[in-house]
C-alpha cells in the first residue's frame, strides 16, 4: 500500500473509494517497477525504452540523482547494474537508504536550506571529477529544482522567499523553474555542464503538464531555452524583488554551448499518463464515471 493512513482516513464509503482509486494511480508509477520494465541489462549492453548503451565503452559507471524517486530508483538500477557500478550519489528528501554503493543525502522541500546547497555541492564536484572514459546515470525528478540548490547571488533563503512570492502572486511552474534556472548553478543545464566530457544518460520522471524536459526539476541536464532576459520579465512582473525587500537580484545565463550536450541522452522514463489510465479503471470498476481531460 502507497497511502500509508489509508485505515485512518477511510472513515466513510466515499472516501474508502477515493483512496482506493488513487491507490491505483500511485501503483501505477512505483518509480522502481518502472526501471524494472524499461531499464534492461543483458551481457553488456544496456537497453532503456528502445536506447542501447554498450557498457563496454565506458571505466566506470555512476548513478546520481535529484528528487522524490531519486532513492527508489537508485535502489533499482543498483540492483541492475550490479558490480558495474562504481558508485554515486543521490539526493532524496527521505533521510534513511538502504544503497549499498550509492551515497544518499537528505535534501529538504518545498523551502531549500542549507543541507541542500551542501549535498549539491557535493554532487557538483563528484560530476566534476568525471572523465571521458565514464558513464553518469542521472536520475531527474520531482522536486529536484528544490533540492539542486547552488545559488549565485542570493542565500537558499532568499532563494526560497522569491519561489514563494512567485507562487503566491500566481506564476506557473514555468515560469517559476525560468527564473530557478537563472539564480542556480545546478540547474538549466548545468549538470550536464558538470558532468562534461563523461557521457551523460538522464531518466527523468515528469511532474511538469505536457513533460517537456526542459522544466523537470528546471532542466539540469537539459539544453535550457530560457534567458536571462525572459527570468527578468517574469521577477518584474510580479514585482518579486520588492516583495522579497531585495535591492537586485545578479541573474546568471544557462551554459547554451551545444558541446556540454553533444554527449547527453534525456529519455522520459515516466509521465502522470499511467496514474491517470489506472484512476479512470479503477473509478469506473467503483461505478464512477470518469473523464482524462487534456
Amino acid at each position: 500500500m502507497k497511502i500509508k493512513n489509508t485505515q485512518e482516513l477511510a472513515k466513510n464509503p466515499l472516501r474508502r473509494a477515493a483512496l482506493r482509486i488513487i491507490e491505483s494511480g500511485l501503483a501505477a508509477i512505483d518509480t522502481k517497477e518502472i526501471v524494472k520494465r524499461t531499464v534492461h541489462l543483458s551481457q553488456n549492453i544496456l537497453r532503456v525504452l528502445g536506447q542501447t548503451f554498450d557498457l563496454r565503452k565506458y571505466k566506470k559507471i555512476y548513478v546520481v540523482g535529484v528528487g522524490k524517486c531519486a532513492i527508489d530508483a537508485a535502489s533499482a538500477l543498483e540492483k541492475i547494474l550490479g558490480p558495474r557500478l562504481a558508485g554515486g550519489m543521490v539526493i532524496d528528501i527521505r533521510p534513511t537508504s538502504r544503497l549499498k554503493k550509492i551515497k544518499a543525502y537528505l535534501g529538504f522541500h518545498p523551502a531549500p536550506n542549507e543541507k541542500n546547497v551542501d549535498a549539491t555541492k557535493k554532487l557538483v564536484n563528484l560530476l566534476k571529477s568525471l572523465k571521458r572514459s565514464d558513464l553518469v546515470i542521472c536520475i531527474v525528478s520531482g522536486g529536484g529544482s528544490t533540492i539542486l540548490c547552488s545559488p549565485h547571488d542570493l542565500t537558499c533563503v532568499q532563494e526560497g522567499a522569491i519561489l514563494q512570492e512567485l507562487s503566491r502572486a500566481g506564476a506557473d511552474i514555468k515560469q517559476i523553474n525560468t527564473v530557478r534556472k537563472h539564480i542556480s548553478y545546478a540547474r538549466g543545464g548545468f549538470l550536464a555542464k558538470h558532468a562534461y566530457p563523461a557521457k551523460v544518460f538522464s531518466l527523468i520522471f515528469s511532474d511538469v503538464a505536457g513533460d517537456n524536459l526542459d522544466y523537470v526539476a528546471s532542466g539540469p541536464t537539459f539544453r535550457d531555452t530560457t534567458s536571462v532576459k525572459e527570468a527578468e520579465r517574469i521577477l518584474a512582473k510580479y514585482d518579486i524583488l520588492k516583495k522579497c525587500a531585495l535591492n537586485g537580484c545578479k541573474l546568471i545565463e544557462t551554459p547554451k554551448d551545444i558541446k556540454y550536450f553533444a554527449n547527453v541522452d534525456n529519455i522520459l522514463l515516466a509521465t502522470n499518463k499511467p496514474a491517470l489510465e489506472a484512476m479512470k479503471k479503477s473509478a469506473e470498476a467503483l461505478g464512477f464515471s470518469s473523464l482524462i481531460k487534456n
